[in-house]
């Protein structure tokens, strides 16, 4: 069976989103779509606004046949890592011959180039980017500014979040030895990342999340019910100040990707703040962006550390298409499949842990108190269409 990935959040799902799948499908000639999803937390540094069996059955609603959740602990850094946790669970699992992703430029060469210098080991390359990073510049920044510099014609690639994650996810292939060109772009048939800007079918999922924050109603832009219970970072955030009040400076030090010096700032920053918005502009600094200290912060209060490893694929969803999938791809598999919570033994180093507390702090932001208690992740099965 010939299977596409695609790479998401669904934060909501939404009818671009809808849209991807199909076109991944048509133009890769694939007979399903594995889609790799961010769980309990998501990218941005935040808890997903409705939790993540219900954006997993819409996806199976609207064209995915495989829903599998991306491990939390590649969920809280860089885009890279991000990128390189999907690409290597799906290389592993061995569902998927291609990936596909959004993108805002059509030029396939310029993205294929860009992955492969992200990918590679140019010593000057290198150099300029520890550089401008030596001048306070964060990696994205210098990143981008770097690529800018030594190759002005893929600019257009660095400018936009969406096209930087597509290169991303291309040298995440090439480092998994999958060939740069099994991939598929879809140009985005949506309003840009972030837009507020709606044409009254397509929006962004920041301007949904916008509508529901509101209390608007989102159905002509999402196939996503409106009335599921959500989740507001904000339920929880004397939790969160109140954990970093009281936390060692070694626990946030662990975390992945923290220089020396920032755990410092960070709980200064929540001994002076009184909410996570105070906390988030008390701690930014020009290294620092607005989504990476919310990362930071979440991954500190999971207890995330380095030196961890995927050693599963979590089911959270199938169709029937999917299932068949999953019995084609289990003897060639490296990593091991789960459905079932209760019955997986993850190795010491595992990931696998940190998906469930998420899951547990994740319950405590729900606006309905009476799904607020823990364990959820033993009790869920996985969703079937």
């Amino acid at each position: 069976m010939k299977a596409i990935g695609i790479v998401c959040e669904y934060n909501p799902f939404h009818n671009g989103h809808k849209y991807h799948i199909e076109q991944a499908k048509k133009l890769s000639g694939s007979d399903a779509a594995v889609c790799v999803m961010s769980g309990s937390f998501v990218q941005r540094g935040d808890i997903g606004v409705f939790d993540k069996w219900s954006r997993a059955r819409t996806a199976l609603e609207n064209g995915a046949d495989l829903v599998i959740e991306l491990p939390v602990w590649y969920v809280m850094q860089s885009a890279d890592i991000f990128a390189m946790g999907a690409i290597e669970i799906l290389s592993k699992s061995h569902l998927a011959d291609s990936i596909s992703f959004g993108c805002e430029n059509p030029d396939i060469s310029a993205f294929i180039q860009c992955g492969q210098i992200l990918a590679g080991e140019d010593a000057t390359f290198k150099e300029e980017i520890k550089k401008l990073m030596g001048e306070g510049l964060g990696y994205p920044a210098a990143l981008r500014l770097c690529i800018q510099r030594l190759y002005p014609h893929l600019e257009n690639i660095v400018a936009t979040p969406n096209n930087m994650l597509g290169a991303n996810y291309i040298s995440a292939m090439i480092k998994c030895g999958m060939s740069p060109e099994a991939f598929v772009p879809v140009m985005r048939h949506t309003a840009p990342h972030d837009s507020e800007i709606s044409d009254g079918v397509y929006a962004s999922s920041s301007q949904i999340r916008r509508i529901l924050k509101d209390g608007g109603d989102p159905s002509a832009l999402a196939p996503t019910d409106s009335s599921l219970p959500r989740y507001r970072i904000e339920n929880i955030e004397s939790f969160i100040l109140g954990f970093l009040r009281t936390c060692s400076p070694d626990r946030i030090r662990a975390v992945p990707g923290i220089e020396d010096g920032f755990e410092n700032r960070l709980i200064s920053a929540a001994k002076k703040s009184s909410s996570l918005g105070e906390l988030f502009e008390n701690t930014v600094t020009k290294r620092y962006t607005l989504s990476r200290v919310r990362r930071t912060v979440l991954a500190a209060t999971l207890g995330m550390d380095c030196g961890r490893k995927c050693d599963y694929v979590r089911i959270l969803g199938m169709t029937d298409t999917g299932a068949a999938l999953i019995k084609e791809s289990h003897g060639e598999s490296e990593l091991e499949f789960v459905t079932k919570t209760a019955d997986f033994a993850p190795a010491a180093e595992s990931t696998f842990d940190f998906d469930i507390l998420a899951t547990d702090i994740a319950a405590l932001a729900c606006d309905d108190e009476s799904l607020r208690a823990g364990g959820r992740d033993f009790y869920s099965s996985p969703i079937k269409i």
